[in-house]
């Protein structure tokens, strides 16, 4: 009795994820999938952040300060400054849980024997990565700054990771944002020493992503993974208006005050697609359904302090004021709000950073010369559904060439 048991549970576990594979593959029934605030498509909500290294490595702090190399996207007031930056192109790449990744010793399987022998262990490890996770993320662009205004391309592409440690196992979607962004920053003197950075910016943001397919789906059509990926899984795409204001108060002593209001008009007007091939085919027509990702306004401070042969840079924002405001000012709520750090630039090709990000420890450090700029950090931010839940690890790299 007991083997039949055995039997049939294995019958029916198999005929369960054979009919999940064949719903994930099949291109004609794509059905409307809006992100909600659980399950795989979660992460989806949360407002498009172009990758910095930089201001990752100090806790993912800035926005006050005067120049930054993603000024147009952290605070347009930054603009002001009027100084003319070029930087073409950028390529920053993250690796998620990285420690994890290093210890499976995943890496070695695949330098020794291939990509192929590893695919079963690959499955095993996400499914360790718990609840919400991401796995990588590639950012790519350019910008241009001149006279107050800013011009830029921004390309992001993120795999996040869903494991409700159910039958169905590990989740898989794939989120691409492709943007283009606008803006200018006025700078006003109040009195000589007190000036008053004003600036906004707008972005046309297409977002394409995909219905969830489990890492064992993906698996097991590996020798057929591009056909698989670009004719077997609906999309899910559409556009936003997002808008930005900053400003920014410079006092003497080098101190600064900034705040932004982020992702105004955040409303997606989206679309079904059969599969990826369609997403371009198919790029001007009606919305089939929409959704709105939060506004967000957050303030933050700063203080640079330079000399001969180091420059100093402290920061600290709080992120999401309103809603810090409305849950109490508790240390717990304070730290899951607080981004601070600092960049100390030593001998004008060398920064070091450090930072706090959301009560999460961070490191970074910046190889400039001039031409060429690499930037890196290590970081933890929070993915959980509650500041001090889990800390995401993740390490970035950027390489940039241009002139700032």
């Amino acid at each position: 009795m007991g083997k039949l048991l055995r039997i049939r549970t294995g019958i029916m576990r198999a005929a369960l994820l054979l009919s999940l594979l064949f719903c994930l593959s099949s291109p004609l029934n794509a059905e409307i999938i809006i992100p909600s605030s659980t399950g795989a498509y979660k992460h989806i909500l949360d407002p498009f952040t172009v990758m910095d290294p930089a201001r990752m490595g100090m806790g993912g702090a800035g926005l006050a300060l005067e120049s930054t190399p993603d000024a147009l996207y952290i605070n347009p007031a930054s603009l002001a400054t009027r100084k003319f930056k070029i930087s073409v192109p950028y390529l920053t790449v993250t690796l998620y849980n990285p420690y994890n990744i290093y210890q499976s010793g995943i890496i070695d399987t695949i330098v020794n024997d291939g990509i192929e022998s590893a695919i079963g262990d690959a499955v095993e490890l996400v499914d360790s990565f718990g609840l919400y996770s991401k796995l990588a993320q590639v950012d790519a662009g350019f910008s241009i700054y001149s006279g107050g205004f800013g011009f830029g391309l921004a390309v992001q592409d993120t795999v996040h990771l869903y494991s409700p440690g159910n039958l169905i196992g590990t989740q898989v979607v794939n989120e691409l944002n492709v943007m283009l962004t606008l803006g200018y920053g006025h700078r006003s003197y109040i009195s000589r020493h007190v000036s008053l950075d004003l600036g906004g910016s707008i972005s046309l943001l297409y977002l394409a992503y995909n219905e969830a397919v489990s890492a064992e789906g993906i698996a097991d059509n590996y020798t057929e993974i591009t056909d698989y990926l670009l004719t077997g899984i609906p999309f899910f795409a559409g556009c936003s208006l997002p808008i930005k204001l900053g400003a920014t108060l410079n006092l003497p002593l080098n101190l600064s005050i900034g705040a932004t209001l982020d992702n105004i008009n955040g409303t997606y007007y989206m679309r079904c697609h059969e599969s990826a091939q369609t997403l371009l085919t198919d790029l001007i027509s009606d919305a089939e359904f929409k959704f709105t990702t939060d506004m967000n306004f957050s303030v933050g401070a700063a203080w640079h302090f330079s000399t001969r042969l180091v420059s100093t840079s402290i920061a600290c924002d709080i992120s999401d004021f309103p809603g810090l405001y409305l849950s109490g000012f508790s240390r717990h709520n304070v730290l899951g709000h607080l981004r601070a750090g600092a960049d100390v630039k030593l001998f004008s090709f060398l920064s070091l950073r450090a930072g706090l990000c959301e009560s999460y420890w961070t490191l970074g450090a910046g190889f400039d010369f001039k031409l060429f700029r690499v930037d890196l950090a290590y970081f933890n931010e929070e993915y959980g559904s509650d500041y001090g839940e889990k800390g995401l690890s993740g390490l970035t790299v950027r390489i940039k060439v241009g002139l700032e």
